[in-house]
Order: structure tokens, then sequence, then C-alpha cells
């Protein structure tokens, strides 16, 4: 319905960011090294799949590593270990329904490191090892059950150099901490912030005892070794924030093991540099406003890239190279919107030129409609000619003064009251119904379409454009909603039902 895209959920915003920012992996550079993994056909991964290969789910970068144990025996040698794996992948698809082990990795007692799931070692798969946080993180799981025994200290380090290496993938700090939005699991309900360790346990995330009595205490001496491991190390140097999700500048920080030299440079589409900087310190930013020459940038993949060396030998480390991808056009922030379609359309039939004059990717949907804004809209949409008199004492030197002239010529708007528009107040959808009927010239209908504007003085208004398809109402269609606002998403609809799919 048209108030449905009030509240998104969680996974839809989620889905939003992951349209905009893209993650590739560097591994020039490479330090820390991958290390030694052990393929999926030398455990039978595919054969676990029965037939049942789906494409992998792959995230917008990996922000952190949960540590699992499978709760399996402590007493397999290293030639049955590949055969256990196979059997928690059996249990996962045929039992829990899982179209793939649910960890990305799992190391066996010797040390030995398994690839789990399918996509790619290096890539930011999405397993189904920690319900809420997937999303977010890679899981590794330690193979056995660690409530009485201990993991064994090649599992240990087989963990440390595998976290070490996939956490530098996406530059991420092994002892920083995380303010995710859960997805939803067993300790954290949708929508719920959950501050995390970057590496951290099953049980912070969900309501188990995994990875173990004796497993779960080690992280806090694991992680100052996985910071440890492999060399000097870039955080950050992606965005924490991008122009095409809300109005401010693009703001790229990031932070060192140790006092570096560094250089950041972001790359258009078409190849010309619009930001280069450099620098040296332990730490930096880099902000940029989304424009080139005062316009606003073109739309496409972005390149970022930060290149450091350490200050005292010149050790490098992984360099950051990551991809921006703007939006579907003509707007950045309506993608996923139950409104698009006929934001698109209005903007392409010209009634509506988004919410920024700058920053021309913004339509604003959220955002609730003035009346002055509903005036150009409308003047738009039917295209009407300058009026010949001030209509209103109240919209002197507004940008819209204008449209709001020719309604009033038009008869379309009389005022909020003798002389005077009101341009700033917020229309409601009664009032909408009211400006629609007029625009249209709309005939009254003999039908009551809803239950809740009986005595409204725009009943009559909203039952005609109910009846020519304008409306289709809010909730489950048997309310109007008459006094709620108007967001910039619902009166996209309105408009394109009336003046670009053709009202009845």
């Amino acid at each position: 319905m048209e108030t449905s895209a009030r509240s998104l959920s969680t996974v839809e915003k989620l889905s939003r960011l992951a349209r905009r920012v893209t993650w590739s992996t560097s591994t020039a550079g490479a330090s820390p090294a991958q290390p030694t993994i052990v393929p999926r056909e030398d455990w039978g991964g595919d054969a676990c799949l029965a037939g049942n290969e789906k494409e992998p789910h792959y995230t917008d970068g990996v922000r952190m590593v949960f540590v699992h144990h499978t709760a399996t025996s402590n007493t397999y040698s290293a030639a049955q270990a590949p055969d256990a794996i196979y059997a928690i992948c059996a249990y996962h698809v045929q039992s829990r329904g899982w179209d793939d082990i649910g960890y990305n990795f799992v190391i066996d007692r010797f040390g030995a490191i398994y690839e789990g799931r399918a996509g790619g070692v290096d890539q930011p798969v999405a397993g189904a090892h920690t319900g809420g946080f997937n999303y977010y993180s890679t899981g590794i799981a330690i193979l056995g059950n660690f409530d009485l025994v201990a993991p064994s200290q090649a599992s240990i380090d087989a963990l440390i150099e595998l976290a070490a290496w996939k956490l530098d993938l996406s530059h991420v700090d092994p002892t920083a901490t995380n303010e995710l939005v859960s997805l939803g699991s067993s300790k954290f309900e949708e929508g719920e912030i959950a501050n995390l360790f970057t590496v951290a346990g099953h049980r912070d995330a969900s309501i188990t005892s995994c990875p173990g009595t004796l497993c779960y205490p080690l992280l806090t001496d694991i992680r100052p070794q996985i910071l440890e491991f492999g060399g000097a190390k870039i955080f950050g140097g992606g965005p924490s924030v991008v122009p095409p999700l809300v109005d401010q500048p693009a703001q790229f920080p990031f932070s060192f093991t140790e006092p570096m030299a560094w250089e950041f440079a972001l790359t258009s589409p078409s190849g010309a540099v619009v930001v280069q900087e450099s620098g040296s310190g332990t730490s930096g930013e880099v902000v940029w406003d989304g424009l080139v020459n005062g316009a606003a940038a073109e739309r496409g993949e972005y390149s970022v890239s930060l290149v450091a060396t350490t200050l005292d030998d010149g050790e490098a480390p992984r360099p950051v190279e990551e991809t921006l991808t703007w939006f579907n056009p003509p707007f950045a922030d309506d993608d996923f919107n139950l409104h698009e379609e006929n934001i698109n359309a209005i903007a392409a039939a010209g009634i509506t030129q988004g919410c920024s004059s700058v920053f021309t990717w913004l339509f604003c949907p959220f955002n609730d409609v003035p009346r002055d804004q509903m005036a150009s809209f409308i003047a738009r949409a039917l295209d009407l000619p300058p009026a010949s008199e001030d209509y209103f004492s109240d919209d002197n030197a507004n940008t819209h003064e204008a449209a709001i002239n020719s309604l009033a010529e038009a008869g379309i708007a009389v005022g909020c009251e003798a002389g005077r528009y009101c341009p700033s107040e917020t229309v409601s959808r009664a009032q909408m119904a009211t400006f629609l009927f007029r625009a249209l010239g709309l005939a009254e209908v003999d039908e009551d379409r809803f239950s809740d504007d009986n005595g409204s003085i725009h009943e009559v208004s909203i039952n005609a454009v109910a009846a020519a398809g304008v409306t289709v109402g809010c909730g489950d269609g048997t309310n109007f909603c008459p006094a709620d606002s108007v967001s910039r998403a619902q009166m996209a609809s309105f408009l394109a039902r009336a003046f670009v799919n053709g009202a009845n």
C-alpha cells in the first residue's frame, strides 16, 4: 500500500547499502599471505550437496570473524578429519535444510585449514553459522568439542594465521569492536544494535555455549596475536559515509599498525582522478563532497586506492583497493523503495527534479511534502502557464511562488485562509486528494471507498481519486489515513498514477 515504504526492514536497509558500496579484494603486497587451505573437493564438499548446488551469496565485505566449535569428537585422526567435516555438511544440508555447510572454514586439531562453504576462500561469502550476523562475518569452526577439553595449540595457531589473512583482506582491526545491526538472532532482536569484538565467539551473538567453555576465554589472548601476525597493516580506507546514501560528504577514515607514509586516490568511471591526497602518521581521513568542479559527480563505479609504506624500513602493507558503485539512476536514495518505479516515472516526465539542486542524485523519499513543493509538482505535470497576478501574501520570494500562483489561477489551489497559501505546511493525504481532484477535473462519484474519511471535508475528493485509480489507500486498503502526512515517495505514486500512467 501507499504507506508501507515508511518502515523498511533491517534487511532492506542493508540491501540498499550493498547496492551502493562493493568491495574488491586486493592480493597485491599480500602480507599476511593466504595460508594453505585444503579445498572443498578434498573432503567431498560438492558431493554433500547431493546435486542441490546453489549460487553462493556474497556480502559487501567481511567485518568480523566468529569462532565456533563443532561439538563433535576430539579423538579423530588426521585422515578422519575430512570425513568428519563431510558429516557436518551432510547434517547442515539434509537435516537443517541449508544449501551448504554453514561454516566458511574448518580447522582440525592438527592445524589443517579446510575450505568450508563454496564461493571462494578470498571472497566475502555469506555463511550460515551465526544467525543475525552472517551478513557481516566469516565463520571459522575448530573441529571438536571444547566444553571439557581445550583446543590444541596447532588449531589455535592456524586460527590466528587464517583470521589475520581473512581480516586483512577487508582491512579490519582484529582488536577493535563493531556496532552491528542484528538481522535477528536468539540474543539480539532484528534491528537491535550489538557491540561485538571483530574476533568474537558464537555465544557473543547467540544464546549458545559455542565455541566451548575452554575455547572462548582464549579469544582475549588470540586477538592481539592476530594483530601482530604478518607485519604492517592498514585498517579502514573504505567509505564510512557515502554521498548517495545521505546528504553529507563521503568519509574515508583509516589507521595503521605503525607510522606510515600514505597516498590516497579516488578515480572516476572515466579514469579521472577525482581526489588525491597524501600524508604520514598512524591515521588519517579523506573527505569528498561528491562533487567534481562544483557539479555532481558522474554515476558509475569509482575506484578507491590507499597505498602506504612504513617509515622505518619501507615495508608495504596490503593496499586498500575498493569500489564505490553508484546508484540506479536517476536517484540514489530510492533503491528498493516500494515507490521507486513511480519516482522514476515522474522524474522522466519532468515532474520532479529531486530534493537538492546540488546533490542531484537525492530524492529524499521519506521527507514530508510541503504545500509549496506540491504546487510545483502539479504545475509541472499540467504544464501550467504563468499566472497574471500574485494571489497570496505569504509566498513572496519563495522558490515555488510562480507555481503557487499558477495553481491558484487554475482554480486548483485556494489557499489555507484568505490571502495566504501557507507554503511550508505539510500536505496531508486528504489535502493531496483534493489537489489532484481539482487538477484532474474529476467528477464526484457515488461510492464510499474508505471507512476512515467519513465527515472529512475532503471525502468527496478522496472517493473520486480512488475511483480514478490514483489512490489505493493505506494499510490493507480499507482505510485512507486522511490526516497522515504525505511523504515524497507516496507523492510520487499519487502523481504517477494521476499524470503519467493515466487516471481513469
